[in-house]
């Protein structure tokens, strides 16, 4: 009696991506039986079933700072399968902080600093805010418009600290005069 061995499957790997990044997946197969051609699916999203068709796939790396797993499965002609797994390691991207300046204001008016930020993953952000740029952060304003008052004439470098939650930040800088 001769029995079928199943093939010996490789899902590559370690992987490694930013987050919103599409990667490639390829997989490699041997069957010492010969049974070919192999044919090959990918479990992308960790629940039960193979779903992705095909040797090599597109991945679209989620939220950063995660670690994830996917398998590939070899099938050959007499429908012995192989399995092995992969860790993808997906890296957060810092956001983008916008002053959407330059501002001006006149002596002792109230001016108002409103900032935004984009990032390819992550929707909430804290901002803080540093009216005469003199590197204290946050104690002039944290939340995504603040305002105050300049009562000496002249031009001033605004800067605003934008946080995704992740510990990843950007920095942004804007004049009011």
């Amino acid at each position: 009696s001769v029995s079928n061995l199943p093939p010996e499957v490789s899902a590559g790997g370690l992987y490694t991506c930013n987050e919103g990044e599409i990667i490639p997946l390829t997989a490699t197969a041997t069957d010492v039986s010969g049974d070919l051609p192999l044919t090959y699916k990918w479990n992308l999203d960790g629940e039960e079933g193979y779903e992705t068709e095909g040797q090599s796939v597109e991945y679209m790396c989620g939220n950063g700072d995660n670690e994830v797993s996917v398998s590939a499965q070899a099938t050959d002609t007499d429908e012995e399968s192989g399995y092995d797994s992969a860790s993808i390691i997906i890296a957060n991207v810092a956001p983008t902080a916008n002053t959407n300046g330059p501002y001006k204001t006149a002596e002792d008016w109230e001016v108002c600093f409103t900032g935004s930020a984009s990032d390819v993953y992550d929707e909430g952000f804290s901002y803080s805010w540093d009216f005469n740029y003199d590197g204290e952060f946050g104690t002039d304003g944290e939340s995504q418009t603040s305002c105050t008052y300049y009562s000496e004439p002249g031009t001033y470098t605004v800067g605003l600290v934008v946080n995704d939650g992740d510990d990843n930040s950007d920095v942004a800088m804007t004049t009011v005069t």
